[in-house]
């Protein structure tokens, strides 16, 4: 495995070359773990680079929908759904308190993101049944 950290205005930003992994919540927050522990200092951005084909790309594409819709509302329903209706391609999200995990992997393909949540989503304006997207 492969990594770099780098210094960002409010903290860490590690970038990691990694292979597949059974579970992508534990690999990173071990590395988090060891990095702040190490640098005394919070990590606030992974950068993971992985072998995503053109199917792995567009289900992240699809799932950043049902992602929002999920964070916004509370409601991880339809989020289970989607995840559930990608196979064979293995789809997971690991909902942390400061990281939403990414594990996608199809074949020896794979695309693994982590997402900041420190940044709230506030609901401004929930017109019911008026969205456009």
């Amino acid at each position: 495995r492969d990594f770099q950290v780098n210094e960002t205005s409010n903290g860490l930003s590690v970038e990691l070359k990694i292979d597949k992994v059974g579970n992508l919540e534990t690999v990173l927050d071990l590395v988090k773990q060891k990095v702040e522990q190490y640098y005394n200092q919070p990590v606030r951005y992974f950068k993971i680079q992985g072998q995503p084909d053109q199917r792995l790309k567009q289900v992240r594409y699809d799932l950043s929908f049902y992602l929002e819709e999920a964070l916004v509302s509370g409601s991880y329903t339809q989020l289970k759904q989607a995840l559930d209706s990608y196979q064979p391609i293995n789809a997971k999200v690991y909902l942390r308190m400061d990281f939403i995990y990414i594990q996608l992997e199809n074949d020896t393909h794979y695309l693994y993101e982590a997402i900041p949540r420190r940044s709230k989503i506030v609901s401004v304006n929930n017109n019911q049944g008026d969205d456009s997207i």
